[in-house]
């Protein structure tokens, strides 16, 4: 979601407010499907190539889980971040590929 137009993004989701809430596998999979919703919304992802999972982190980690997000443009560029989750930042540790 970085370099959106005019450097604002008019959707999200507060991914800190999951922070120290209960991560089942069944939790992190409707989380992931709910990211994949919002990260859609994008003209600029082909909507069918989208896929996100979030795993939990180890006990005394710096974060509390990760999230993967791996998708295409619309002119078909492979992307892929991955952003780790504290109660005090979302960090973007990973990312490949196109941001424009």
């Amino acid at each position: 979601m970085t370099n959106a137009p005019g450097g604002r993004i008019a959707f999200g989701k507060n991914v800190r407010a999951w922070v120290g809430s209960p991560m089942t596998e069944a939790i992190a999979a409707s989380r992931a499907q709910d990211l994949a919703v919002v990260f859609a919304r994008s003209k600029r992802l082909d909507r069918g190539s989208i896929t996100v999972s979030i795993t939990q982190a180890k006990t005394g980690d710096r974060y509390a889980f990760f999230i993967r997000a791996d998708a295409r443009t619309t002119t078909q560029i492979p992307i892929s971040m991955i952003v780790g989750v504290s109660a005090v930042s979302v960090d973007l540790l990973a990312q490949q590929g196109s941001t424009s």
